[in-house]
């Protein structure tokens, strides 16, 4: 589908969240640092879910599509006793992606009958599968849809709300009849604009494929034990080898095991951000005349599996199939850094990290295609302002940011155009947003006992998004700075 905001790390749990601890065979790595070894599975442990996983303009959604399928209410309204009828459309459209009748992609229970939603919650035998819909459907940190998601509308809110409080009543029609698939909504495609759907045909001037899938240590699937849920990386030497530079086209997702798989990550060899997957979301595809850079070296190709309700072994071979071009497009892009590593968060306090970022622009203007905020456990908003010359500001992302349901962003993402053009003259203001609940201060790092404030951001022509920093791997594409606007080393 064409979509403004790409599904990234799509939360289908539910109730249950990541362990932290590393299980499995295969390549166990530090998800922030590739290549260096975790700690045993048994040690109890958390890391880096790596890179962030849904937006739409940043304003107050308007009226959903979605809120069509309330087949009996006035528009702009519910019913005061909403029945089974009322609410099975909205389950449809929002969660049988992953709470299907059979559970898809680490989702623990399904979510199909009005005996499901009665049904004891897996996680918390001490609340009904409803009881816990109506916690996370107002739970703004982990909400359900995940913030990965397409949010529900107050109308659809209200439909639950109120069918929840009446105790799930199933009415008298308990079948329903066929309430049919939800209308495909998305943004409208604009000439020029990176998509993302895994049905598109190839570019035409595609030229080799390569694969990066996931193995086991000593070759064969990823095997994922019952009753675990965990992050398991797998480090890829470039298939194309080392000598050559690359283009890449698009993207497209191999998903090999629905039942565990939850979402996956592809990093660089420099821990940039390259594409990902996750229920709902297909790969990038780049737009016409811009390739993207697919540097030599080692890549690291971050999986995070749900095997917690599951009672035998399951194995996974999943990961990303990319094209490169035939011939260099004349436009090239890459992943850019921006932030700041000028991270303190005092205990039990709060910290507003504002950073600014006046890139060269030498060769201008910038193209920003997609924007990917990332932070540790104790980040809760992330947002991205661009700063005219001229004092104009226009917000590019404003969001609640969560560290288990990360995403990437098509920008602009209300849909209005190709992409966002930087300036010469022009600022970029990044804020993360921390919250910190423990005894001891958060500074800089890379496991998930740090903290990092990392926007990746998919901008061409490569290398102008940039002030002279450089990124915690190296990487010159980097826009860092500090609150008072410099930016530090390491």
């Amino acid at each position: 589908m064409f979509a403004g905001v790409l599904l990234f790390v799509l939360s289908c749990t539910g109730e249950t969240e990541p362990t932290g601890q590393a299980a499995g065979e295969g390549t166990s790595t530090d998800p922030s640092r590739g290549g260096q070894k975790l700690p045993d599975a048994g040690k109890k442990t958390t890391r880096d879910a790596g890179t962030r996983p849904r937006a739409d303009s940043g304003a107050a959604p308007a009226r959903d599509d979605d809120d069509a399928l309330q087949p009996d209410a006035p528009s702009g309204t519910t019913k005061a006793s909403p029945s089974w009828c009322d609410v099975e459309p909205i389950l449809k459209a929002s969660c049988q992606e992953c709470h299907a009748a059979k559970p898809l992609y680490g989702a623990p229970m399904p979510l199909v009958t009005v005996a499901d939603l009665r049904a004891p919650a897996k996680t918390q035998a001490n609340l009904t599968v409803l009881e816990s819909i109506g916690k996370r459907i107002h739970d703004a940190q982990r909400p359900m849809p995940p913030a990965t998601g397409k949010p529900l509308s107050p109308l659809q809110l209200a439909t639950l709300d109120a069918f929840i409080a009446a105790g799930a009543p199933a009415g008298a029609n308990v079948s329903c009849g066929d309430v049919g698939a939800p209308a495909e909504t998305s943004v409208p495609l604009v000439p020029g604009r990176a998509i993302t759907d895994d049905d598109a045909p190839w570019p035409e001037d595609c030229g080799e494929h390569y694969k990066f899938l996931a193995k086991a240590a000593g070759g064969g699937k990823i095997k994922i034990a019952p009753g675990r849920e965990y992050y398991q990386n797998v480090d890829i030497p470039a298939p194309w080898g080392a000598t050559k530079n690359l283009q890449a086209l698009r993207f497209r997702a191999i998903v090999d095991n629905t039942k565990v798989l939850h979402h996956y990550i592809l990093y660089a060899p420099d821990e940039s951000f390259i594409d990902g997957w996750a229920p709902g979301q297909g790969g990038i595809t780049m737009p016409p005349g811009v390739g993207m850079q697919l540097p030599n070296g080692t890549y690291r190709l971050e999986l995070h599996y749900n095997n917690s309700t599951g009672t035998a072994t399951e194995e996974d071979e999943s990961g990303i199939e990319v094209c490169v071009a035939k011939t260099p497009r004349p436009n090239l892009a890459a992943v850019h850094e921006l932030g700041s590593m000028s991270i303190n968060v005092p205990p039990g306090g709060k910290q507003d990290l504002v950073s600014h970022c006046k890139p060269t622009v030498a060769k201008g203007p910038v193209h920003l295609m997609e924007v990917n905020p990332h932070m540790h456990k104790t980040g809760v908003h992330a947002k991205v302002v661009l700063k005219r010359a001229n004092g104009k500001e226009e917000i590019l992302h404003d969001r609640p940011f969560s560290f288990d349901e990360q995403s990437k962003y098509i920008l602009p993402e209300d849909g209005s155009a190709a992409d966002v053009l930087v300036n010469a003259g022009d600022e970029i203001i990044t804020t993360c947003s921390f919250k910190n609940d423990q005894t001891r201060a958060i500074r800089f790092g890379t496991t998930t006992e740090d903290e990092m404030c990392f926007f990746y951001v998919i901008a061409w022509p490569m290398g102008q998004l940039v002030n002279g920093s450089r990124g915690p791997e190296g990487d010159p594409n980097a826009c860092l700075g500090s609150a008072a606007g410099g930016f530090p080393g390491l």
